[in-house]
């Protein structure tokens, strides 16, 4: 990261920075990544903004432990593997660890804060007909679209999505 600094116990670091070696099997689309921090240890934690174009969106991946998205702008779409895909809009919280892919809604572009726990597990690019699938009707509803199975070692038995909004009580 540029413009890393030190003073005592303390590091500051330009924050922003375009990840340009994002690995082509995590993505399709373009895509950057804006890191924070990351933990490390036996249950590492990292923190960081995603910017993705129209249309971008992960491979399917999972997560050891879990992984909370809080979209910050735009409208995108997330699905767990064999439930529907569902629309997100900025100001909602989506966690989870099981299979799942997630990315900008067709003719939007999406930014999500991520705090990721534990290991993430890539897998199969995230096909067109199944990105086209569902999630262009209503917030909460969409088509299931058949997906890779392969869980990381250790994975938690996580099923769905937990939905939420900032401020809603």
């Amino acid at each position: 990261m540029g413009g890393l600094r030190s003073r005592g116990q303390l590091l500051w670091f330009r924050g922003g920075v375009d990840e340009p070696g994002v690995p082509e099997n995590w993505f399709t689309g373009e895509v950057w990544i804006d890191p924070i921090t990351s933990g490390h240890g036996p249950e590492p934690l990292s923190l960081g903004n995603v910017h993705f174009t129209q249309g971008a969106r992960t491979a399917w991946h999972s997560h050891s432990i879990a992984q909370t998205l809080h979209v910050t702008e735009g409208e995108g779409l997330v699905q767990s593997r064999g439930e529907p895909i569902v629309r997100i809009c900025h100001g909602e919280i989506v966690r989870g660890g099981e299979r799942h892919w997630h990315g900008a809604a067709p003719g939007h572009f999406m930014t999500h804060l991520y705090l990721t726990e534990g290991e993430t597990a890539w897998g199969k690019h995230v096909t067109g007909i199944e990105y086209h699938s569902g999630g262009t009707g209503n917030s909460r509803q969409g088509a299931t679209a058949m997906t890779d199975d392969a869980q990381p070692s250790g994975a938690a038995g996580w099923r769905g999505f937990a939905l939420g909004r900032v401020g809603a009580g």
